[in-house]
């Protein structure tokens, strides 16, 4: 399957479902199912070097300022470039894998969260996939 690596921050946002646009300066003619995972650079809060998701790359389009919302930013790049709308996020079990440049191939069983998980399951889904890998540094 197609994998993006996003930033640990960006590939949070979208998890939680707070992005679904990603500003990118270069595009594709491929749509369909990507695999989201997040690079492996440490940030306080997120999930690093891991395959969190799946979502549907819609279409491609110009980015404009009707984007910057849905792609959780505040201003305009300062460089052009497209905006990747995504829907039909699939939420994974978190899987690492080692993220690259660009669109990849990535070899991995998709194991997907069940859509319908009981409030007793997402919380040990939480507690047992998701805080173990949130990096949270010593305090000093």
């Amino acid at each position: 399957m197609k994998a993006l690596t996003l930033k640990p921050d960006w590939a949070m946002l979208m998890f939680q479902g707070d992005k679904t646009v990603e500003f990118r300066t270069w595009k594709t003619n491929y749509r369909g199912d990507i695999v989201i995972c997040s690079s492996a650079k440490k940030m306080r809060g997120c999930i690093s070097g891991n395959a969190l998701m799946v979502a549907n790359l819609k279409e491609i389009v110009p980015f404009r300022k009707a984007h910057l919302e849905a792609a959780a930013m505040d201003t305009m790049p300062d460089q052009k470039g497209f905006a990747w709308i995504f829907d039909n996020f699939r939420m994974l079990y978190p899987q690492p894998v080692k993220g690259k440049l660009g669109l990849f191939d990535v070899d991995i069983p998709i194991k997907y969260v069940p859509d319908e998980l009981t409030e007793d399951e997402a919380d040990e889904f939480i507690e047992t996939f998701l805080i173990p890998l949130i990096f949270q540094p010593a305090q000093q």
